[in-house]
């Protein structure tokens, strides 16, 4: 790589590593080629950008940042998952693609200003999406308004059927 690639090749990692909510340094060693193009398409289909990246590079672009917690993980091949919305999304991803297809090992991972090393990794892809805690949330509100709007309903039914028997007690006292 010329001068000037490497320049401009560093901007692009600075801005991406700005930019990211959660970044995940992976060693592919043992992908195929095939494998690692399904590992690139599902990440692809779930937003998070994957890249192979050369460790010099990446800690040039650490450097620039003042950030060299990633260091001591960038030997031998690395791939890093980026990810700008939801920070735990390549955690389940890389999880998945690990049992379903070949073995990825995560190096480690940072993000929410922290490092996470890979067991920590393991339990953080445990961790439902935001999109089902939100509906767990919703589905366990739902029950206890249920229940109470099945109460009220009951008690109103029972003071309607009261009324309605006075009402009919009070035409039988008069028909008498």
């Amino acid at each position: 790589m010329a001068k000037k690639e490497k320049e401009r090749a560093v901007k692009e990692w600075i801005d991406r590593l700005n930019r990211a909510t959660g970044v995940y340094l992976t060693d592919f060693r043992g992908l195929t080629v095939e494998a690692m193009t399904d590992l690139r398409k599902m990440c692809r289909d779930e937003q998070v950008e994957y890249k192979v990246v050369k460790n010099s590079l990446l800690k040039h672009a650490l450097q620039e940042i003042g950030d060299d917690s990633l260091f001591p993980y960038l030997v031998g091949p690395t791939g890093v998952a980026l990810v700008y919305d939801d920070p735990i999304k390549p955690a389940r991803l890389l999880k998945s693609f690990s049992k379903e297809k070949a073995p990825l090992k995560v190096k480690v991972a940072y993000g929410e200003g922290r490092l996470f090393l890979p067991q920590e990794v393991e339990r953080l892809a445990s961790i439902p999406s935001r999109e089902v805690l939100v509906t767990e949330a919703i589905r366990r509100m739902k029950g206890p308004i249920q229940g109470l709007h099945s109460l009220l309903h009951g008690l109103l039914w029972r003071l309607v059927c009261s009324l309605d028997q006075i009402a009919r007690s009070k035409e039988d006292t008069k028909e008498e």
